[in-house]
C-alpha cells in the first residue's frame, strides 16, 4: 500500500529556543509517549475497541465469539500495563494553522519548522501496514514516519480487519468441533494467545489514531521503538541511546536523539515560518542562517493577520 499523498512539507511547531537548538544540534528529541498527551489517544481508541467487542457480541450468534470477545477485553488490560512505550515527535501537514499556532507555537510568537519528509530518513509507513509490525519489530530502533488516522469508518475496519485475521481459523475449527462439554478447557490457551496478539495490534493501531474531533490537527509523528520498556508507573530505560531531562527540578521526561547527520539528512529543513505574533530576534535568526547549507532555508511571515 502507497500513500494517496503526501505533503511537500511536513511542520513542528515550537518556540524559538528550540528552533535555535534543533539547528545548531542538529537533531530532534522523540519524547516517551508515556508523558505526551497522546497516552490519552491510545486509552479513546482501547475504549473503542471493547466497545466494538460488546458489540459483536450482541450481533454475531457464532458459537464462542462471546467467549473470545471477553477474553480480549481481558488481553487488551494486560497488554496496557504491561506495553512498550514508542518516542515520538508530532508535526503537520500545515504550516500555518491557527490552532497549532495557538496550542504549540507559543500562542503564535513561535515558528513552524518545515521539514522535507522525503529526506527524513523514516520509512514511510501507511497505517495498516504500521499496525502489522509484530513484536519482532519492537526495538530495533529504526524511525518511521505516519500520518495519523481520524475517519472512524477506516478505524472500524481497522478493529475489524484484525479480530478476522487473528480469530477466523480458531472459529472456523470451533464450528466444526462436535464436543463442547469442555469448550473452555480445550480451546482456552489457544484463544488466550490469540487474544494477546490481537490486543497487541490493537496497542499498536492506538499510537496512530485519534478522535475525530483532533482531525483539523492534520497530524503526522516520526517514532521509533527502542529497546526499552515503559510500563505505566515509571520508565526504566535499557538502552544507552535512551537520555532524559528534569523539567521545572521535579519533572523527569525520557527522549531519544534523532541526529540529522547520523541519518544523512542534509537539507531537512526547509522553511521556518514566523508566528503572526512572532517575537523572537529576527537578525539572529538570519545570522544563525547564514553559514553553509541552512543559506537554503527560506523564512517567512504567517499569513494569519491576529490571534
Amino acid at each position: 500500500m502507497f500513500y494517496k499523498s503526501i505533503p511537500r512539507l511536513i511542520y513542528h511547531y515550537t518556540n524559538v529556543d528550540t528552533l535555535v537548538k534543533i539547528i545548531e544540534n542538529q537533531e530532534l528529541w522523540l519524547f516517551s509517549c508515556l508523558g505526551m498527551n497522546d497516552l490519552y489517544d491510545t486509552v479513546w481508541y482501547e475504549k473503542t475497541v471493547v466497545n466494538w467487542l460488546k458489540q459483536k457480541n450482541k450481533t454475531e450468534d457464532c458459537f464462542g465469539t462471546d467467549i473470545i470477545t471477553s477474553i480480549c477485553e481481558a488481553a487488551l488490560t494486560k497488554v496496557y500495563l504491561e506495553r512498550r512505550w514508542p518516542f515520538a515527535i508530532c508535526f503537520c501537514s500545515q504550516g500555518d494553522l491557527l490552532s497549532q499556532w495557538r496550542a504549540y507555537g507559543k500562542d503564535g510568537k513561535g515558528v513552524s519548522i518545515g521539514f522535507d519528509p522525503f529526506i527524513l530518513g523514516a520509512n514511510m509507513m501507511p497505517i495498516d501496514e504500521a499496525v502489522s509490525l509484530g513484536d519482532k519489530d519492537t526495538g530495533d530502533g529504526s524511525f518511521f514516519l505516519i500520518d495519523l488516522l481520524y475517519s472512524m469508518k477506516s478505524i472500524n475496519t481497522i478493529t475489524e480487519r484484525c479480530f478476522h485475521w487473528i480469530f477466523d481459523p480458531l472459529l472456523e475449527k470451533i464450528r466444526k468441533e462436535k464436543d463442547m462439554d469442555n469448550f473452555v478447557e480445550k480451546f482456552g490457551d489457544e484463544i488466550w494467545g490469540m487474544a494477546i496478539i490481537f490486543a497487541s495490534f490493537i496497542q499498536r493501531a492506538g499510537l496512530f489514531i485519534k478522535n475525530t474531533c483532533f482531525k483539523e490537527e492534520k497530524e503526522w509523528r516520526l517514532m521509533s521503538f527502542p529497546d526499552s520498556y515503559f510500563s505505566n508507573q515509571k520508565a526504566v530505560p535499557k538502552n544507552d541511546s535512551i537520555n532524559s531531562i528534569t523539567i521545572n527540578d521535579k519533572t523527569t521526561k525520557y527522549y531519544i536523539s534523532y541526529n540529522f547527520e547520523d541519518m544523512q539528512c542534509e537539507g531537512l529543513i526547509k522553511e521556518i515560518i514566523l508566528g503572526p505574533k512572532f517575537d523572537g530576534n529576527r537578525s539572529m535568526l538570519k545570522s544563525l542562517l547564514s553559514i553553509g547549507a541552512l543559506q537554503a532555508i527560506k523564512i517567512r511571515d504567517s499569513k494569519i493577520p491576529y490571534i
